[in-house]
């Protein structure tokens, strides 16, 4: 038998053990029976079911393409659709159960669109990337008495666990803090680096971080900031623009013309617009000026992120429940 001809065969094998593949293993996750046909709670469960089918198939579309196959994935009910007219019929007492659905799930996705778009308006906390399902759970305990007997009196429904929400690592308790975000950073450090490879969502973009960092308006994070521009070149412009917002306050940098948004450095002579992407100046920059501030922020090293973090400073102020800024995208 000739080489091409036994080549031929071998790929028709190949591709018929992958089509048994996409048959067996990645068929839509079975829907649970404990809620009853056409609740919420159903309707959710089903959502869960297919957005984790579609995230299983869009990861193995991408391999069986290589060999020549294609799969035709059909629209399904998003979550985010579902919790959008859940907010618009039942107003606040859908708050425990879009804490439960972002406790199944807890992927960068549903955190957002959940967090962002549904609940941010029902419960005037702004969104966070840091705002997993046992952060809102935990904010329900000590809320829930500010809003209607009928939703106080809704359960969390324990929805199944999709893929990722099995899979999930949730953010620690003391991540209203300052330092609490920080101790985050080496593993956030390493999503990043990781993100092309994969394709798996970080828990918080680079934009986000940057700003959830700064939101505590705590010199303490300038150096802590700086390190971030140089480990994640992607995100620099995102991180000196929140050091901006940090150390604009001082003596250094002045409005020009006032209500301009225009910021000169009147040391260096240059706009802040020209020094915000420029990772080195800011190093030079720290060099020069940390002795300005307390004693505790200018000993801080800054930081390169391949260790974990350790702390030798009080923070400034603790941010309170649902402090960290909003960040549309």
């Amino acid at each position: 038998m000739s080489w091409g001809r036994r080549g031929g065969l071998i790929a028709v094998g190949l591709l018929l053990v992958l089509s048994v593949a996409v048959t067996l293993l990645f068929k839509a996750r079975p829907i649970s029976t404990k809620w009853p046909a056409g609740s919420d709670e159903e309707r959710f469960a089903r959502a869960f079911a297919a957005h984790d089918r579609e995230r299983r198939l869009d990861t193995l579309s991408q391999v069986l393409q290589v060999v020549g196959i294609d799969i035709d994935d059909h629209e399904t009910p998003p979550v985010g659709k579902v919790a959008q007219e859940l907010l618009v019929r039942d107003g606040p007492k859908a708050i425990p159960i879009l804490i439960g659905v972002i406790d199944a799930d807890n992927s960068y996705d549903t955190v957002y669109n959940v967090g962002y778009h549904v609940l941010r308006g029902l419960t005037n906390v702004e969104y966070s990337p840091f705002h997993d399902g046992p952060w809102w759970r935990r904010w329900w305990d000590s809320h829930k008495q500010d809003f209607p007997a009928d939703a106080q009196a809704i359960g969390i429904p324990e929805f199944d666990k999709s893929d990722n929400g099995r899979a999930y690592t949730s953010f620690p308790a003391d991540t209203d803090t300052l330092q609490g975000k920080l101790r985050l950073a080496p593993e956030i450090v390493r999503e990043w680096a990781a993100f092309p490879k994969t394709g798996k969502m970080p828990r918080a973009r680079e934009q986000e971080y940057a700003m959830a960092l700064a939101s505590h308006q705590d010199p303490h994070a300038i150096p802590y900031l700086i390190g971030l521009g140089k480990v994640s070149r992607r995100g620099a412009q995102d991180f000196q623009n929140s050091l901006g917002e940090l150390i604009m306050a001082g003596s250094e940098f002045e409005e020009v013309p006032l209500g301009s948004g225009k910021y000169l450095d009147r040391v260096m002579g240059r706009s802040y617009q020209e020094l915000s992407g420029d990772v080195d100046w800011w190093l030079a920059w720290w060099q020069d000026h940390k002795n300005e501030y307390s004693a505790d922020v200018a000993a801080i090293e800054i930081p390169d992120y391949q260790t974990p973090l350790s702390f030798d400073w009080q923070e400034a102020q603790a941010a309170s429940h649902g402090n960290d800024p909003e960040v549309p995208r």
